[in-house]
């Protein structure tokens, strides 16, 4: 009946089809309201501040594969029948606190909707969480370091390479076996092998790197790139990706003032936006810096030498000259710096992943 009347329905006004499976399940479930609860929990996720964009959808995908005894995750009529329903009307306790502690752990990492470029990567996550029964300090304890760090390097891969698009269901299922059969930390090497069995790899190409180093300002994965160039920044504070040389410097009037050799003009305009000319910053150093010339701004943050050296070396700022005439040896010298640490963090971790 319910395909039936998604198919009369569609010549009318549309309901989605979660609007129409949760219609079932309220009809079953006998202890709650299932339109309510997952209304509500969509709106738990996504926060206050709207930081994410799950919808029902999500929620209902998540209910199948985070409840065990549901072996076929497809988002379909058969698969919220009456005994699929009642697994996930007794399991929904789990299933919300696994999801809003995989949406804390996201927080933490510096996520949102804006870099958050597959939702379905969160739910391999919750399903360890939930398997294996961790705590709310989860996100923060000092004891998960470690585990945190693997969750979080195998889930930016992941996302670079785009590991969750076509064939998503086959995906999490087999994602969902690897971690079912894990009783301590977080099995990255074997989902990476797992991957490459299904030609799915996440390892990385030195092609591949040079492809990341031409990431834009305004791109999702501009923010994936620069988490993994800067593991030491505690994304739960308030951060900004910041042009280094400010983007307002770009037009061709101010670089020929800026004094940038002509034959270098098309090059500035043409790469000002690129991953060799961002960085992280805390929202007030950002503001502070503003359009403000980056020597300039460098000198007055940091006076003593020693502590501009450290901010340049932690921030992979190279040692040529920091004057905007200087940008194209600027730029050239820092893509060096980044593809050498790109290199050091994917492919040693991507050759770890493929020798097992």
């Amino acid at each position: 009946m319910l395909r039936i009347f998604i198919r009369v329905n569609s010549g009318g006004t549309q309901l989605g089809y979660s609007d129409l499976l949760l219609s079932t399940a309220t009809a079953q479930w006998k202890s709650m309201n299932a339109r309510e609860e997952i209304s509500a929990l969509v709106e738990q996720l996504n926060g206050s501040d709207y930081r994410f964009a799950f919808d029902k959808d999500f929620v209902m995908k998540a209910c199948l594969v985070l409840t065990d005894d549901i072996s076929d995750i497809r988002f379909k009529v058969t698969n919220f029948n009456a005994s699929n329903t009642k697994k996930i009307e007794n399991n929904w306790k789990n299933i919300t606190g696994a999801l809003k502690q995989a949406v804390a752990l996201l927080v933490s990492f510096g996520f949102a909707e804006r870099s958050l470029t597959s939702a379905n990567s969160v739910l391999p996550i919750a399903y360890y969480l939930l398997k294996r029964g961790l705590p709310a300090s989860y996100d923060s304890a000092m004891k998960y370091a470690a585990d945190r760090r693997g969750v979080h390097q195998w889930l930016l891969k992941s996302l670079l390479r785009g590991a969750f698009g076509a064939q998503g269901d086959t995906v999490l299922s087999n994602m969902r076996g690897i971690i079912k059969t894990q009783n301590s930390a977080f099995p990255s090497q074997a989902l990476a092998d797992r991957l490459q069995q299904m030609n799915r790899p996440i390892r990385f190409t030195d092609e591949d790197i040079d492809d990341l180093l031409t990431t834009s300002y305004g791109q999702k994965q501009a923010f994936l790139v620069l988490s993994l160039l800067y593991p030491w920044v505690d994304f739960r504070n308030a951060f900004c990706l910041d042009h280094i040389h400010p983007q307002t410097a770009f037009t061709r009037k101010k670089l020929r003032q800026g004094g940038v050799p002509e034959e270098d003009v098309e090059f500035c305009l043409a790469h000002c936006d690129e991953l060799p000319n961002l960085q992280v910053l805390a929202s007030v150093p950002n503001m502070e810096k503003s359009g403000m010339p980056f020597e300039k701004w460098l000198t007055e943050q940091f006076p003593a030498k020693k502590t501009r050296n450290e901010f340049c070396e932690k921030q992979i700022i190279p040692d040529t000259g920091l004057q905007l005439s200087n940008f194209r040896k600027f730029f050239e010298a820092r893509a060096e710096l980044m593809r050498s640490e790109l290199l050091r963090v994917l492919q040693s971790a991507s050759s770890a992943g493929e020798s097992a």
